[in-house]
């Protein structure tokens, strides 16, 4: 994609401070790079926090992308039952 690393993090405008250095420590270039091709920024951060959450790696993120995760979790009226499926391949 050609981006700089300060590029990639500084696009992401939640994050500054203390904040900034946790992401940077838990997650990869690699994430940042499937950051910044998310033109939402209320998509961004779902992701961001699901994936720091989940601590998926980057093809779970892709996955997760593809398969509109984002938007299946915004469509549930039942969001616990919605992240059931997720959250227990997490405590597996």
């Amino acid at each position: 994609m050609g981006y700089a690393y300060p590029h990639i993090v500084g696009s992401l405008p939640s994050q500054s401070g203390e904040g900034s250095q946790n992401l940077l420590h838990l997650l990869s270039y690699s994430h940042f790079e499937e950051f910044v091709a998310i033109e939402d920024p209320l998509k961004r951060s779902f992701y961001k926090e699901e994936c720091t959450r989940g601590t998926w790696s980057v093809r779970e993120l892709q996955r997760q992308i593809g398969s509109l995760y984002y938007e299946r979790t915004a469509m549930s009226k039942d969001k616990n039952a919605s992240q059931g499926p997720l959250r227990e391949k997490q405590n597996s």
